[in-house]
Protein backbone atom coordinates (compact mmCIF):
# COMPACT_ATOMS: atom_id res chain seq x y z
CA UNK A 1 0.00 0.00 0.00
CA UNK A 2 1.39 3.46 -0.87
CA UNK A 3 3.00 5.25 2.04
CA UNK A 4 1.21 8.56 2.68
CA UNK A 5 3.25 11.74 2.63
CA UNK A 6 2.97 14.63 5.03
CA UNK A 7 1.28 17.32 2.92
CA UNK A 8 3.62 19.95 4.43
CA UNK A 9 6.68 18.01 3.28
CA UNK A 10 5.66 17.31 -0.29
CA UNK A 11 8.53 17.66 -2.76
CA UNK A 12 6.07 18.70 -5.44
CA UNK A 13 2.50 19.97 -4.92
CA UNK A 14 1.11 17.41 -7.38
CA UNK A 15 2.30 14.44 -5.29
CA UNK A 16 -0.31 12.71 -3.15
CA UNK A 17 1.60 9.57 -2.11
CA UNK A 18 4.72 7.55 -2.76
CA UNK A 19 4.79 3.89 -3.67
CA UNK A 20 8.22 3.21 -2.17
CA UNK A 21 10.20 5.15 0.43
CA UNK A 22 13.83 6.11 0.00
CA UNK A 23 14.79 3.45 2.55
CA UNK A 24 12.84 0.77 0.68
CA UNK A 25 14.52 1.69 -2.61
CA UNK A 26 17.99 1.62 -1.08
CA UNK A 27 17.32 -1.76 0.49
CA UNK A 28 16.00 -3.20 -2.75
CA UNK A 29 18.96 -1.89 -4.77
CA UNK A 30 21.27 -3.57 -2.27
CA UNK A 31 19.25 -6.77 -2.74
CA UNK A 32 19.62 -6.53 -6.52
CA UNK A 33 23.37 -6.23 -6.04
CA UNK A 34 23.36 -9.55 -4.17
CA UNK A 35 21.25 -11.18 -6.91
CA UNK A 36 23.72 -10.02 -9.55
CA UNK A 37 26.60 -11.38 -7.45
CA UNK A 38 24.86 -14.74 -7.31
CA UNK A 39 24.40 -14.67 -11.09
CA UNK A 40 27.87 -13.49 -12.19
CA UNK A 41 30.02 -14.61 -9.28
CA UNK A 42 33.35 -12.80 -9.50
CA UNK A 43 33.28 -12.59 -13.30
CA UNK A 44 33.58 -9.39 -15.28
CA UNK A 45 30.49 -8.18 -17.15
CA UNK A 46 29.47 -5.19 -19.23
CA UNK A 47 26.72 -2.84 -18.12
CA UNK A 48 24.67 -1.10 -20.81
CA UNK A 49 22.58 1.71 -19.30
CA UNK A 50 19.68 3.34 -21.12
CA UNK A 51 19.98 7.08 -20.72
CA UNK A 52 18.84 9.45 -19.51
CA UNK A 53 16.25 7.56 -17.45
CA UNK A 54 18.46 4.85 -15.95
CA UNK A 55 21.50 6.99 -15.03
CA UNK A 56 20.78 7.34 -11.30
CA UNK A 57 19.58 3.76 -10.88
CA UNK A 58 22.69 2.48 -12.68
CA UNK A 59 24.98 4.57 -10.47
CA UNK A 60 23.27 3.35 -7.29
CA UNK A 61 23.37 -0.26 -8.43
CA UNK A 62 27.05 -0.11 -9.38
CA UNK A 63 27.86 0.92 -5.81
CA UNK A 64 26.50 -2.46 -4.70
CA UNK A 65 28.66 -4.43 -7.17
CA UNK A 66 32.30 -5.34 -6.51
CA UNK A 67 32.79 -7.19 -9.80
CA UNK A 68 35.03 -5.75 -12.50
CA UNK A 69 32.61 -4.06 -14.90
CA UNK A 70 32.71 -2.11 -18.14
CA UNK A 71 30.10 0.62 -18.64
CA UNK A 72 28.48 1.88 -21.82
CA UNK A 73 25.27 3.76 -22.60
CA UNK A 74 22.57 3.89 -25.23
CA UNK A 75 20.39 6.97 -25.68
CA UNK A 76 16.80 6.24 -26.69
CA UNK A 77 14.08 8.67 -27.75
CA UNK A 78 10.39 8.15 -28.48
CA UNK A 79 10.08 11.68 -29.83
CA UNK A 80 12.78 12.05 -32.49
CA UNK A 81 12.84 15.67 -33.66
CA UNK A 82 9.19 16.21 -32.79
CA UNK A 83 7.50 17.16 -29.55
CA UNK A 84 5.06 14.27 -29.61
CA UNK A 85 5.70 10.56 -29.37
CA UNK A 86 5.90 8.74 -32.66
CA UNK A 87 5.17 5.41 -31.01
CA UNK A 88 8.36 3.61 -32.05
CA UNK A 89 11.51 4.23 -29.95
CA UNK A 90 14.53 5.55 -31.87
CA UNK A 91 18.19 4.98 -31.01
CA UNK A 92 19.81 8.41 -30.83
CA UNK A 93 23.25 7.27 -29.65
CA UNK A 94 24.50 3.69 -29.59
CA UNK A 95 27.18 2.01 -27.48
CA UNK A 96 30.87 2.01 -28.37
CA UNK A 97 32.25 -1.02 -26.52
CA UNK A 98 32.84 -4.39 -28.17
CA UNK A 99 30.52 -6.85 -26.40
CA UNK A 100 31.11 -9.91 -28.55
CA UNK A 101 31.45 -13.02 -26.36
CA UNK A 102 31.04 -10.94 -23.21
CA UNK A 103 28.40 -11.09 -20.51
CA UNK A 104 26.08 -8.09 -20.76
CA UNK A 105 23.67 -6.58 -18.23
CA UNK A 106 21.15 -4.16 -19.75
CA UNK A 107 19.76 -1.65 -17.23
CA UNK A 108 16.68 0.58 -17.48
CA UNK A 109 14.65 2.46 -14.89
CA UNK A 110 11.22 1.14 -15.92
CA UNK A 111 9.77 -1.64 -18.04
CA UNK A 112 6.29 -0.67 -19.20
CA UNK A 113 5.25 -1.14 -22.84
CA UNK A 114 8.31 -3.27 -23.53
CA UNK A 115 8.97 -1.50 -26.84
CA UNK A 116 12.23 0.16 -25.85
CA UNK A 117 13.84 -2.84 -24.15
CA UNK A 118 12.69 -5.16 -26.91
CA UNK A 119 14.35 -2.91 -29.49
CA UNK A 120 17.64 -2.65 -27.58
CA UNK A 121 17.58 -6.37 -26.72
CA UNK A 122 17.48 -7.19 -30.43
CA UNK A 123 20.30 -4.75 -31.18
CA UNK A 124 22.57 -6.21 -28.51
CA UNK A 125 21.92 -9.83 -29.49
CA UNK A 126 23.03 -9.08 -33.06
CA UNK A 127 26.47 -8.30 -31.58
CA UNK A 128 26.69 -11.86 -30.22
CA UNK A 129 27.33 -11.39 -26.48
CA UNK A 130 28.09 -14.46 -24.36
CA UNK A 131 24.89 -13.72 -22.42
CA UNK A 132 22.36 -10.95 -21.97
CA UNK A 133 20.44 -10.22 -18.77
CA UNK A 134 18.06 -7.32 -18.12
CA UNK A 135 17.62 -5.39 -14.86
CA UNK A 136 14.94 -2.75 -14.19
CA UNK A 137 14.06 -0.80 -11.10
CA UNK A 138 10.32 -0.76 -11.86
CA UNK A 139 8.11 -3.20 -13.75
CA UNK A 140 4.68 -1.99 -14.82
CA UNK A 141 3.19 -5.11 -16.36
CA UNK A 142 -0.22 -3.61 -17.01
CA UNK A 143 1.28 -1.32 -19.68
CA UNK A 144 2.90 -4.08 -21.71
CA UNK A 145 2.28 -3.82 -25.48
CA UNK A 146 4.91 -6.32 -26.61
CA UNK A 147 5.87 -9.51 -24.75
CA UNK A 148 9.00 -8.82 -22.72
CA UNK A 149 10.23 -9.71 -19.24
CA UNK A 150 13.25 -8.62 -17.19
CA UNK A 151 15.59 -10.99 -15.34
CA UNK A 152 16.10 -8.74 -12.31
CA UNK A 153 13.28 -6.52 -11.02
CA UNK A 154 13.39 -3.97 -8.23
CA UNK A 155 9.67 -3.45 -7.73
CA UNK A 156 6.50 -4.46 -9.52
CA UNK A 157 4.17 -1.48 -9.43
CA UNK A 158 0.39 -1.30 -9.74
CA UNK A 159 -1.03 0.13 -12.92
CA UNK A 160 -3.75 2.72 -13.42
CA UNK A 161 -5.88 3.16 -16.52
CA UNK A 162 -5.69 6.94 -16.82
CA UNK A 163 -8.39 8.88 -18.64
CA UNK A 164 -6.82 12.24 -19.38
CA UNK A 165 -8.31 15.64 -20.11
CA UNK A 166 -5.84 18.45 -20.80
CA UNK A 167 -7.36 21.79 -21.71
CA UNK A 168 -9.81 24.49 -20.77
CA UNK A 169 -12.21 23.78 -17.90
CA UNK A 170 -15.00 25.90 -19.33
CA UNK A 171 -18.77 25.97 -19.57
CA UNK A 172 -18.71 24.20 -22.94
CA UNK A 173 -16.82 21.13 -21.71
CA UNK A 174 -19.35 19.75 -19.21
CA UNK A 175 -16.68 18.38 -16.89
CA UNK A 176 -19.18 18.28 -14.02
CA UNK A 177 -20.88 15.44 -15.91
CA UNK A 178 -17.58 13.54 -16.06
CA UNK A 179 -17.01 14.01 -12.32
CA UNK A 180 -20.49 12.72 -11.49
CA UNK A 181 -19.95 9.65 -13.66
CA UNK A 182 -16.49 9.07 -12.19
CA UNK A 183 -18.08 8.86 -8.76
CA UNK A 184 -20.09 5.83 -9.91
CA UNK A 185 -17.11 3.89 -11.29
CA UNK A 186 -16.19 1.10 -8.90
CA UNK A 187 -13.10 -0.15 -10.73
CA UNK A 188 -10.09 1.09 -8.67
CA UNK A 189 -7.80 0.83 -11.71
CA UNK A 190 -9.61 3.61 -13.59
CA UNK A 191 -8.48 7.13 -12.76
CA UNK A 192 -9.26 10.52 -14.29
CA UNK A 193 -6.64 13.24 -14.73
CA UNK A 194 -7.77 16.83 -15.39
CA UNK A 195 -5.08 19.39 -16.26
CA UNK A 196 -5.88 23.01 -17.01
CA UNK A 197 -7.74 26.12 -15.92
CA UNK A 198 -11.01 27.80 -16.86
CA UNK A 199 -14.17 29.50 -15.72
CA UNK A 200 -15.66 26.28 -14.33
CA UNK A 201 -12.50 24.87 -12.71
CA UNK A 202 -13.34 25.88 -9.13
CA UNK A 203 -16.91 24.59 -9.46
CA UNK A 204 -15.79 21.24 -10.86
CA UNK A 205 -13.14 20.80 -8.15
CA UNK A 206 -15.69 21.75 -5.48
CA UNK A 207 -18.17 19.24 -6.89
CA UNK A 208 -15.58 16.46 -6.76
CA UNK A 209 -14.85 17.34 -3.14
CA UNK A 210 -18.55 17.50 -2.25
CA UNK A 211 -19.21 14.09 -3.81
CA UNK A 212 -16.12 12.57 -2.22
CA UNK A 213 -14.72 11.50 -5.58
CA UNK A 214 -11.39 9.72 -5.06
CA UNK A 215 -10.58 8.65 -8.63
CA UNK A 216 -10.08 12.14 -10.08
CA UNK A 217 -6.91 14.23 -9.89
CA UNK A 218 -6.89 17.94 -10.75
CA UNK A 219 -3.74 19.78 -11.78
CA UNK A 220 -3.03 23.35 -12.81
CA UNK A 221 -2.03 24.19 -16.36
CA UNK A 222 1.42 23.03 -17.45
CA UNK A 223 3.78 24.67 -19.94
CA UNK A 224 3.46 23.70 -23.58
CA UNK A 225 6.79 21.87 -23.64
CA UNK A 226 5.53 19.52 -20.88
CA UNK A 227 2.23 18.58 -22.54
CA UNK A 228 3.69 15.56 -24.31
CA UNK A 229 5.10 14.25 -21.02
CA UNK A 230 1.70 14.40 -19.34
CA UNK A 231 -0.09 12.93 -22.35
CA UNK A 232 2.34 10.04 -22.30
CA UNK A 233 1.09 8.84 -18.89
CA UNK A 234 -2.54 8.72 -19.99
CA UNK A 235 -4.21 5.72 -21.58
CA UNK A 236 -7.25 7.42 -23.09
CA UNK A 237 -7.88 10.97 -24.25
CA UNK A 238 -11.20 12.41 -23.10
CA UNK A 239 -12.73 14.98 -25.48
CA UNK A 240 -16.17 16.08 -24.17
CA UNK A 241 -18.51 18.95 -25.00
CA UNK A 242 -22.05 19.86 -23.98
CA UNK A 243 -24.90 18.26 -25.87
CA UNK A 244 -25.95 20.95 -28.31
CA UNK A 245 -26.43 21.22 -32.07
CA UNK A 246 -23.97 24.10 -32.10
CA UNK A 247 -21.01 21.81 -31.40
CA UNK A 248 -21.69 19.39 -34.26
CA UNK A 249 -19.50 21.61 -36.48
CA UNK A 250 -16.69 21.85 -33.92
CA UNK A 251 -13.47 19.84 -34.35
CA UNK A 252 -11.43 19.99 -31.11
CA UNK A 253 -7.67 20.19 -31.70
CA UNK A 254 -7.17 17.67 -28.88
CA UNK A 255 -8.17 14.96 -31.34
CA UNK A 256 -5.05 15.47 -33.45
CA UNK A 257 -2.60 15.90 -30.57
CA UNK A 258 -3.74 12.75 -28.83
CA UNK A 259 -4.01 10.72 -32.02
CA UNK A 260 -0.36 11.52 -32.70
CA UNK A 261 0.45 10.20 -29.23
CA UNK A 262 -1.48 7.01 -30.03
CA UNK A 263 -4.01 7.71 -27.31
CA UNK A 264 -7.47 6.26 -28.12
CA UNK A 265 -10.04 9.05 -28.07
CA UNK A 266 -13.15 8.87 -25.90
CA UNK A 267 -15.17 11.42 -27.82
CA UNK A 268 -18.26 13.19 -26.54
CA UNK A 269 -18.73 15.42 -29.59
CA UNK A 270 -21.13 14.57 -32.40
CA UNK A 271 -20.96 15.75 -36.00
CA UNK A 272 -17.73 16.43 -37.89
CA UNK A 273 -15.42 15.45 -35.03
CA UNK A 274 -17.20 12.13 -34.67
CA UNK A 275 -16.95 11.49 -38.42
CA UNK A 276 -13.17 11.98 -38.37
CA UNK A 277 -12.55 9.76 -35.34
CA UNK A 278 -14.84 7.00 -36.58
CA UNK A 279 -13.45 7.15 -40.13
CA UNK A 280 -9.93 6.49 -38.87
CA UNK A 281 -11.10 4.18 -36.07
CA UNK A 282 -9.00 6.30 -33.70
CA UNK A 283 -11.39 6.09 -30.78
CA UNK A 284 -14.99 5.66 -29.76
CA UNK A 285 -17.93 8.07 -29.55
CA UNK A 286 -20.28 8.41 -26.59
CA UNK A 287 -23.43 10.47 -26.65
CA UNK A 288 -22.73 13.75 -24.80
CA UNK A 289 -24.12 13.77 -21.24
CA UNK A 290 -25.35 10.17 -21.55
CA UNK A 291 -24.06 8.41 -18.45
CA UNK A 292 -24.85 4.84 -19.50
CA UNK A 293 -23.27 5.31 -22.93
CA UNK A 294 -20.16 6.90 -21.44
CA UNK A 295 -19.65 4.03 -19.01
CA UNK A 296 -20.20 1.44 -21.73
CA UNK A 297 -17.69 3.01 -24.12
CA UNK A 298 -15.09 3.57 -21.41
CA UNK A 299 -15.44 -0.04 -20.30
CA UNK A 300 -14.84 -1.24 -23.86
CA UNK A 301 -11.60 0.72 -24.08
CA UNK A 302 -10.55 -0.73 -20.73
CA UNK A 303 -11.46 -4.37 -21.36
CA UNK A 304 -11.07 -4.90 -25.11
CA UNK A 305 -7.31 -4.89 -25.73
CA UNK A 306 -7.62 -5.65 -29.44
CA UNK A 307 -10.01 -2.73 -29.91
CA UNK A 308 -7.72 -0.47 -27.87
CA UNK A 309 -4.72 -1.33 -30.03
CA UNK A 310 -6.77 -0.82 -33.19
CA UNK A 311 -7.61 2.68 -31.94
CA UNK A 312 -3.91 3.35 -31.41
CA UNK A 313 -3.18 2.34 -34.98
CA UNK A 314 -6.07 4.44 -36.23
CA UNK A 315 -4.65 7.40 -34.35
CA UNK A 316 -1.34 7.02 -36.16
CA UNK A 317 -3.10 7.12 -39.53
CA UNK A 318 -5.21 10.10 -38.50
CA UNK A 319 -2.13 12.01 -37.33
CA UNK A 320 -0.25 11.23 -40.54
CA UNK A 321 -3.08 12.46 -42.76
CA UNK A 322 -3.58 15.64 -40.74
CA UNK A 323 0.11 16.47 -40.33
CA UNK A 324 0.35 20.27 -40.57
CA UNK A 325 3.43 20.26 -42.79
CA UNK A 326 1.78 17.79 -45.15
CA UNK A 327 -1.44 19.81 -45.29
CA UNK A 328 0.49 23.04 -45.86
CA UNK A 329 2.42 21.43 -48.72
CA UNK A 330 -0.82 20.16 -50.26
CA UNK A 331 -2.27 23.67 -50.07
CA UNK A 332 0.87 25.18 -51.60
CA UNK A 333 0.80 22.68 -54.46
CA UNK A 334 -2.86 23.46 -55.06
CA UNK A 335 -2.27 27.22 -55.12
CA UNK A 336 0.65 26.80 -57.49
CA UNK A 337 -1.53 24.74 -59.80
CA UNK A 338 -3.90 27.71 -60.09
CA UNK A 339 -1.19 30.10 -61.24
Amino acid sequence: MPAKLDKKKLIHPDLESVLFTEAQIKARVKGLGKELKACYGDSEFTIISLINGAILFTADLMREIDNPVRLDCIRISSYGEKTISQGTPQIMHSMTLDISKRHVLLIDDILDTGKTLSLVDGLIKKLKPASLKVCVLLDKQGRREVPYEADFIGFKIPDKFVVGYIGTHGMAHKLDFIVRVAKKIQNPAIHFLFIGEGAEKKKVVALASELGVSNVTFMDSVSKNLIADYLSVTDVSLVPLRKTELFTTVIPSKIFENAAMEKPILLGVDGEARSIVEHYKAGIYFEPENEADFLEKLNRLYTDKAFYQACQEGGRHLADDFDRKKLALDMLNYLESLV
